[in-house]
């Protein structure tokens, strides 16, 4: 699948998310998830 422009999948080399270090509430985590 395209992900930003880029292949992403099991046969793609490894593709990294990464997020916010620390949740600052129940609310910033569904949030960040939803955009996911």
């Amino acid at each position: 699948m395209k992900l930003c422009g880029f292949e992403v999948g099991l046969e793609q080399p490894i593709f990294l998310i990464a997020g916010p270090c620390v949740i600052e509430s129940q609310q910033m985590a569904l949030d960040t998830a939803g955009e996911l």
